[in-house]
Parts: structure tokens; sequence; C-alpha cells
């Protein structure tokens, strides 16, 4: 790195990397190179309740049996419900760890609104600075409040009506893009031959739905890291599943699901020929050996009726 008083606009610092691609060269037309600053954060304390049972007994009394060390719970409500604490309405919960060095802090927290309610907040401050209130929506969610805190401060989260809160964490600094801290809901694309998987979250499974029986499947995985970058995928695992395949009448496309999806690619093999994604067995809804237009209304019927 530069000394002080180094002009480094004109000055040139060699980085050696060993770059390991087996595609040859002909095969490449070009390759990305991102540089960026690594942000400057650390995580300090974190709690997460992910793992918690879903109970109707209320925990106040020994909630503190479920806050991290450094944690402390006030409140007259406290609910586990499946992978969620549920704090009751001006619940509070402290967090003072040792944040020295630090004059900001960012806060992070994966939450929704509780079900049979509406409009529920969290209120976020610190030893310094007021409250930030954040309005938590239906589907689980990542959050992120950047405080002042004070030396030997602490951070406190104040809920509104019953939060279902997944996880807490405080990182020392300033984050400023969520979006690598985010653990949403996973997103999952494809068909019966291809499916692409976005989103799971570490230390769970995930199943995969609507794939084919008898047929082999080529399973391979990547990591995506807290600082925004990416691991190369993993070598590619073979499996075969067992049984022989089931055909789905109306599911033309093999998701494993009816829908309108189905339709619009029923709809563009009839007017275009394209049979890219389509499973014509599937298509076949009147089951007269041909894929004609009765097969389109025959399967919007079969949506308008629930699948009778």
């Amino acid at each position: 790195p530069p000394s002080d008083g180094d002009a480094v606009n004109n000055t040139v610092y060699p980085i050696q990397g060993e770059w390991l691609d087996n595609t040859p060269a002909e095969n490449v037309t070009s390759y990305s190179l991102e540089v960026k600053v690594k942000p400057d954060v650390a995580l300090i304390t974190e709690g997460d309740w992910s793992d918690v049972p879903k109970e109707s007994t209320n925990h106040a009394s020994d909630a503190q049996n479920y806050m991290p060390e450094g944690w402390t719970f006030a409140g007259t409500h406290f609910y586990l419900d499946g992978g969620f604490i549920s704090p009751g309405r001006d619940a509070t919960i402290t967090i003072a760890p040792d944040m020295a060095g630090y004059n900001k802090v960012s806060v992070i927290i994966n939450a929704k609104a509780y079900s049979k309610g509406s409009n529920t907040t969290i209120d976020v401050s610190s030893d310094v600075e007021e409250a930030h209130r954040i309005v938590l929506a239906k589907e689980l969610d990542t959050y992120l409040v950047v405080l002042e805190v004070g030396d030997g401060g602490y951070v406190k989260i104040t809920s509104g009506y019953y939060p279902e809160i997944q996880s807490i964490a405080i990182y020392g600094g300033e984050i400023t893009d969520v979006t690598p801290f985010s653990l949403r809901a996973a997103v999952e694309t494809g068909n019966g031959t291809y499916r692409l998987i976005e989103g799971i979250t570490p230390d769970k499974f995930y199943v995969v739905n609507g794939l084919m029986p008898g047929l082999t499947y080529l399973y391979r995985v990547k990591s995506i890291y807290v600082n925004g970058t990416e691991s190369t995928w993993s070598r590619s695992k073979e499996v075969t599943l067992g049984g022989s395949p089931v055909i789905t009448i109306g599911d033309v496309n093999g998701d494993g699901e009816i829908n309108i999806s189905d339709v619009v690619v029923l709809i563009d093999y009839l007017l275009n020929g394209t049979d890219d994604g389509i499973n014509l067995d599937a298509a076949d809804i009147d089951t007269d050996g041909a894929i004609t237009i009765s097969d389109v209304t025959n399967l919007i019927d079969l949506l308008l009726t629930g699948g009778k």
C-alpha cells in the first residue's frame, strides 16, 4: 500500500492472483474483474432465534434464557413462534456489548409483522440517538439502522404490536448496503429439468420440488459471502431419482405447479411451435393425443375450478 504522501493516481500496485479456469481460452470472450473497498465493519454480537419452537406459553418470566450474553429483556409478554420471538407491545431488548473503538454501529434485523395484526413496528435507539422506527412488512425481510453510540453505550430494541423477530445483529462501523446481509426467503425458478434456487439460508436445508422421477440430475452449490463476493461453483454431484416419471396433467412447464404460467407456455407452443420448457404429455389436457386450442380452454377451466 502507498505510504503517507504518495500520489496514487499514477502509481501501479501489482496484484497477482491464480486464475483457476478450465475453459479453453478460445471459448472465452472476456472476463470481468471488480475491485472495491472491503466494508470496515465487524460483528460485535448477535441473537438468532430461527431454531426456537412454536409455543402458546408466555415466556416473559424466563425470556432472559433466550437472550445472548449481555442482552436483557424487559416486558410483560414474550412468545416463541417457530423460528421467531414475538415480544409484546412496549417490550424492550437492551444490548450493551463492548463497542469500544466505534462511534457508529449498524443494527441488522430480520423480522416480519405479526400475522394477525397490522402496522407492526420496531423502534431502534442508542444511548445517544433517538429511536428510528421500522414498519415491518408481512413477509420476512431484512432491516438496517445505523446509530451513533457513546463510550460504554447500548442499543435498545422496543417492540410495537408483537413483531416476529428472527435475528438481530450488531456490527461495529457503518453498513451502507444491507443486501449482502439479507436473509430473504429462497427463490426457486426453472422447470422439471433445471432448477435454480437462490437465497438459501446457511445452516438450513432446502427441499427441491418439481423434479421428475427416473431422471439423473447434477447438483452443485456456491457460497454468497457477507461482503457481496461469491465462491466458484462446487463440483457437480450426480443423483438419479428413483421411480418412473410421473406426468401431472396441466403442469405444462414442469415446475410442479399448475398456474397461469402453464397457460402462457401452452399458448406460445400453439402460436409459435416453441417446445422449449414444455412437457407435451402434460399439455394434452383432454388426453386426445393432440395439442390443440381445446387443451388451452380445458387448462383454463382446470385453473378456474381449482383442479377439479
